[in-house]
């Protein structure tokens, strides 16, 4: 684009800072954010929301707080405020997690997810499940995080509990119980599940 004379606008910066984001590329993204300034669209609303958002998926949470803090109240959107409680619950920074939690006017299911996986990653299963049974809508990124966590506190029958509660578990929530037993010395029964989770695959093409 550079080349051919045509300057990018907030909708390119967006998409090439989500992809440095998903990556992860944060030199790349460090490098578009002199280009951010130099444009004038640091009060851009979108680039900025998708600055904060490379940076904390690159582990840089101090950086992405500074932009978050940055940013007018108005244009702290709901995926604002959710790339920061990520942020933060990727790194392990749950007290600074859940006081951001805390402070949102309202939640998506990514930002309640982000919760269960982070407390459920820290081996803190109490606040895990807290946040857990409070969810109204769950996905198989929550299912998981919760067998997961309870696998590595050697709780496999709450991880039983939580995987029958599914109505529907797809391929990763099924990963995710067989490694549970593998885990904790259930081999027998590990391998078992995997038969019935191939004999449901099998079923199902």
């Amino acid at each position: 684009m550079q080349r051919l004379g045509v300057l990018p606008s907030g909708f390119t910066f967006s998409s090439v800072l989500n992809a440095c984001a998903r990556m992860p590329a944060f030199l790349e993204g460090k490098q578009m954010q002199a280009k951010v300034v130099q444009l004038g669209y640091f009060r851009n609303k979108f680039v900025i929301t998708a600055l904060l958002d490379m940076y904390a998926k690159c582990g840089f949470v101090l950086d992405a707080r500074r932009l978050f803090d940055m940013m007018d109240d108005v244009d702290k959107d709901l995926i604002a405020w959710t790339a920061m409680i990520c942020g933060y619950t990727k790194m392990a920074m749950m007290d600074d997690a859940q006081r951001l939690f805390d402070s949102m006017s309202q939640r998506n299911v990514i930002s309640w997810t982000a919760m269960v996986a982070g407390y459920a990653k820290c081996g803190d299963m109490r606040a895990a499940k807290d946040f857990y049974d409070r969810m109204i809508e769950k996905n198989s990124v929550t299912w998981v995080a919760m067998i997961a966590g309870y696998g590595k506190c050697g709780d496999v029958s709450e991880a039983k509990r939580v995987f029958d509660e599914i109505l529907e578990p797809d391929a990763s929530c099924w990963a995710a119980m067989v490694a549970c037993y593998a885990q904790n010395g259930y081999a027998k029964k590990s391998i078992e599940l995997y038969k019935v989770m191939r004999e449901k695959n099998e079923r199902n093409q």
